[in-house]
C-alpha cells in the first residue's frame, strides 16, 4: 500500500456497507470492465454486470450524449472566469427554469405510453381518421413532474394522482350539489384539501419503490406505514413448486381472486395502487406474467383506483420490447409512469412522473405537484444529457430485444447447470436468479451459506452481478453492450455456481419451472419493431457485411434440448429468425451472432445447447 492513509479514508462513510467499511475505489471503467482499488490498495479487475440499470451507454456512444452538454459548460466556464454574465448551469425552482427544460420535454413526448392525439408541433402524422380517438384522449392533457432519483419520483406521481382524485371528486360533489355528503373537499392555491378516508397507497406484498425506511414499498424497517396497504402478488418463491403450465394457470386464478377479495375490502380507502410491470431488487428482475398484471390494472380502475407503474428500473427500453416504456408494449394504460436511473446517462441524476392527464386540471384550480424542491430538473447538464438519452435509444431498441434473446439462453442454462439451486428471469437486458428455497435451501441458515459462497465466488472469478436482499443477483449491463461481453458474463457466471455447488455440497434436486412469460412476443405484433426503427434495422439487414462467417458459428437451433413450451418455441423462433442474418445494423451494434466477428461460435452454442 503506498499511501497508509487509505485505510481510513472511509471510516466515517456510511454508504452501501456497514458504516465505517473501507469501500473499493472505482479507478477506471471501459463498458463493464472496471479496475478498482481494494481495500488492501491492490488494484483489481472485475466485470461489473449490475449497477442496477443505472447506466444505458459507455465509450464513445456515452461520449456522444454527454458531448452538447460538456461544450455548453465550457462557455459557461469561459464566461464565469471572465466574469462575464453566464448561462446558468443549475438554478434554484423557485427563480425559473434552464432552456433545456423545454428540449426535454420534446424529446419525451413521441414515448409517452397513452395513445393521443399528435400535435401539430411534433411533426407527426394524424391518426387514422376510421378510428375513434376517445374523448378523454382527444387533448395533450399529460403533466410532468421532475425529480432527482427513483423514490421521488414514485412520491411525485402518488402525490399528483391523489390530488387529482380529490379534484375530480370535488367537481363531481359541485355538479351533483349533494348536500348530503359527508365529506367535505377544497381547493386552495397550494391544491386540493379533504378530510376523505381514500388517501392510502397500495404496494405489493414483495415490491420496493425506495429506501425502505422512508419510501413506499413491502418493508418498513424504522416504523409502520399507517398510508399504505399491501395487496397479494407473485412471489418468486411460490413458483418453485410449479410442474406444469396448469400450477401456473392455477397460481395465478387463486392470486387474481384473493386480489379482488382485497380489494372488495379495501378500495374505499385506496386512491393509488403501484406496480412494477418487473420487479427489481425484491424480486431480482422477475417479470409481472403479462395477462395477470393487466387483469390486476383493469380491476383496480374499475374500483375507482388510480394506476402508477414503476419504471425506474425497467423502463427507459431495457426490458427489450422496443418502446421506452413496458406499459406502452404491454397496454397497461397506467394513470402515472415513472422514470430515472439511466435516463441521466448515468452521470447526472434525473427522474420524474408523468401522468396521463391534469394539467388542466391543475391549472384550473391552482395546483401543482406538491413533491417539489431545489432540484427538482434544475440542472442543464442532466436535463441535456437525458434529453441526448432519449433521442439515442430508439436506435438501439432492435438490438436490445436482439441480446435479450441471447440473455435468454444464457440464463436458461444457468438454471439447468445449477442443479436446482437457481431460479432465473427476466427480459430484455435485465436478468436475474434467486436462490430456492427447496432442498437443502429448505434450511434458512444453509441457504445463507449459498448466499454468501456465490457472492466469494464471483468475486474471485471476476464478476460482480447487483446482489440483492431477496437472496439473488441481479444483471442489468449497458444496452450499448456487445454480444460477446454478455456470453462473457455467461461463463463467469456459471464459473462462480459451479464453485457454489460444489463448495456447500449441493444436492441435485428436480430443476425448478421456468417463471418466464414470453406471451408479450407471442405475435408477429409484438415481435415487430417501433416503425421509425423497424425501417432502420430492415434497411440495413437488407446489406451484407464483408464479414467472413466462422464455421463455428453455424446457427443453432434455439429451442433445441431447452424444455420449452409450444409457446415458448413459436416466440423464441419468431425472434431468432428475425436476427438471422448478417447485418450493417446488427454490426454497428456488435449484436451479430450470425457471423465470428463478436462472439466465439463454440463458446455460445455451448449455451445453446444444454
Amino acid at each position: 500500500m503506498d499511501d497508509p492513509r487509505r485505510s481510513t479514508t472511509h471510516r466515517s462513510f456510511a454508504g452501501r456497507l456497514p458504516a465505517g467499511t473501507q469501500h473499493p475505489v472505482t479507478l477506471s471503467k471501459r463498458g463493464i470492465q472496471h479496475v478498482r482499488r481494494l481495500p488492501s490498495g491492490e488494484e483489481s479487475q472485475v466485470l461489473s454486470i449490475g449497477l442496477a440499470c443505472s447506466e444505458c451507454f459507455s465509450g464513445s456512444n456515452l461520449h456522444k450524449v454527454l458531448q452538447p452538454g460538456f461544450e455548453y459548460e465550457a462557455k459557461v466556464m469561459q464566461q464565469l472566469l471572465q466574469g462575464n454574465a453566464a448561462a446558468p448551469l443549475s438554478i434554484h425552482t423557485s427563480a425559473g427554469v434552464t432552456k433545456f427544460l423545454e428540449e426535454f420535454i420534446d424529446a419525451l413526448e413521441p414515448h409517452l405510453p397513452w395513445r393521443r392525439k399528435p400535435t401539430q408541433k411534433t411533426g407527426t402524422k394524424q391518426d387514422d381518421p376510421t378510428q375513434k380517438v376517445p374523448a378523454e384522449l382527444q387533448t395533450n392533457d399529460w403533466c410532468l413532474s421532475l425529480q432527482l432519483e427513483g423514490a421521488s419520483a414514485v412520491w411525485a406521481g402518488v402525490d399528483m394522482l391523489l390530488q387529482m382524485s380529490m379534484l375530480e371528486e370535488q367537481a363531481d360533489e359541485d355538479e351533483n350539489d349533494d348536500s348530503t355528503t359527508t365529506t367535505t373537499t377544497t381547493s386552495t392555491a397550494k391544491g386540493p384539501q379533504t378530510n376523505r378516508k381514500r388517501t392510502k397507497v397500495a404496494v405489493a406484498g414483495t415490491s420496493y419503490h425506495g429506501p425502505p425506511s422512508t419510501s413506499f414499498g413491502a418493508k418498513a424497517p424504522l416504523w409502520t406505514k399507517p398510508h399504505q396497504l399491501t395487496y397479494p402478488a407473485p412471489r418468486v418463491q411460490d413458483m418453485e413448486n410449479f410442474e406444469t403450465e396448469d400450477d401456473k394457470v392455477a397460481y395465478e386464478e387463486e392470486l387474481y381472486e384473493q386480489f379482488s377479495t382485497f380489494l372488495e375490502q379495501h378500495a374505499h380507502q385506496v386512491g393509488v395502487i403501484l406496480f412494477e410491470p418487473q420487479w427489481g431488487s425484491s424480486q431480482a428482475a422477475m417479470p409481472w406474467p403479462k395477462d395477470l398484471l393487466q387483469r390486476y390494472i383493469s380491476l383496480s380502475k374499475k374500483h375507482g383506483i388510480k394506476v402508477l407503474c414503476d419504471e425506474i428500473m425497467c423502463g427507459l427500453g431495457r426490458h427489450g420490447h422496443e418502446t421506452l416504456f413496458v406499459s406502452q408494449a404491454w397496454e397497461l394504460d397506467p394513470d402515472c409512469v415513472t422514470f430515472g436511473k439511466a435516463i441521466g446517462a448515468g452521470v447526472y441524476p434525473i427522474s420524474g412522473a408523468i401522468t396521463k392527464h391534469g394539467r388542466m386540471l391543475f391549472g384550473q384550480h391552482g395546483a401543482s405537484v406538491m413533491q417539489s424542491h431545489t432540484y427538482s430538473g434544475s440542472s442543464a447538464r442532466a436535463l441535456m444529457a437525458a434529453t441526448q438519452v432519449l433521442k439515442e435509444l430508439p436506435m438501439w431498441f432492435p438490438s436490445t430485444c436482439k441480446l435479450g434473446l441471447e440473455m435468454e439462453y444464457i440464463f436458461r442454462y444457468l438454471t439447468k447447470i445449477s442443479n436446482g439451486l437457481v431460479q432465473c428471469h427476466g427480459q430484455g437486458l435485465m436478468w436475474g436468479g434467486v436462490f430456492t428455497r427447496s432442498g437443502q435451501c429448505s434450511d434458512e441458515d444453509f441457504r445463507n451459506s449459498v448466499i454468501a459462497s456465490f457472492k466469494k465466488n464471483c468475486t474471485e472469478v471476476g464478476v460482480l452481478p447487483y446482489h440483492v436482499p431477496v437472496g439473488g443477483f441481479m444483471v442489468s449491463p449497458p444496452i450499448d453492450i456487445d454480444v460477446g461481453m454478455i456470453y462473457n458474463i455467461g461463463v463467469k457466471l456459471e464459473e462462480a455456481i459451479n464453485m457454489t455447488v460444489a463448495e456447500v455440497g449441493w444436492e441435485h434436486i428436480a430443476p425448478i419451472a421456468s417463471c418466464l412469460d414470453l406471451t408479450a412476443y407471442d405475435n408477429s405484433d409484438d415481435v415487430a419493431s417501433v416503425a421509425s426503427v423497424a425501417s432502420v434495422a430492415t434497411t440495413a439487414s437488407t446489406t451484407t457485411t464483408g464479414t467472413t462467417s466462422d464455421e463455428s458459428c453455424i446457427a443453432v437451433d434455439p429451442t433445441q434440448k431447452l424444455g420449452f413450451s409450444e409457446k415458448e418455441d413459436r416466440a423464441i423462433t419468431a425472434l431468432a429468425e428475425r436476427f438471422e442474418k448478417c447485418s450493417d445494423f446488427l454490426h454497428k451494434t456488435r449484436s451479430c451472432t450470425t457471423c465470428s466477428s463478436f462472439v466465439c461460435g463454440s463458446v455460445r452454442t455451448k449455451f445453446l445447447a444444454v
